[in-house]
């Protein structure tokens, strides 16, 4: 079996979602047996996700403990800039009911989008 877990920062990142993730993927791969792969930002801490700034992880992909994790540039196209980033989260948490305002504030997201394109839709 394939699983493809998201999280918005994995091991070496620090923090109590990461950790999970981390325990779950590793659980998955070595416990059931499964191919686990992890799609993450390259940010090393929680603010690089914010502020688009900080620091982040040289590699795109790497196997850690029999899980392969893919690391997605944190920015990309408009959102690559912090202060038009913090202006499309702002517009977006306005909108009552609509929840795309995750959409500007995760800064991997069109990385993402644009590898499942390419993975599944692309023909040739």
């Amino acid at each position: 079996m394939k699983v493809l877990n998201i999280v918005q920062r994995y091991y070496p990142a620090r923090g109590g979602a990461e950790l999970f993730m981390q325990i779950l993927s590793e659980y998955q791969a070595n416990e059931l047996g499964y191919k686990v792969d992890v799609w993450t930002s390259n940010a090393k801490d929680a603010n690089t996700l914010w502020d688009l700034e900080g620091e982040v992880f040289n590699r795109d992909t790497e196997e850690i403990k029999d899980v392969n994790v893919y690391r997605f540039d944190v920015g990309g196209k408009i959102l690559s800039n912090k202060y038009l980033n913090k202006i499309f989260r702002v517009v977006f948490e306005k909108f009552p009911n609509f929840k795309v305002s995750n959409l500007a504030t995760c800064p991997t997201t069109f990385g993402m989008l644009n590898r499942i394109k390419r993975t599944f839709f692309d023909n040739g």
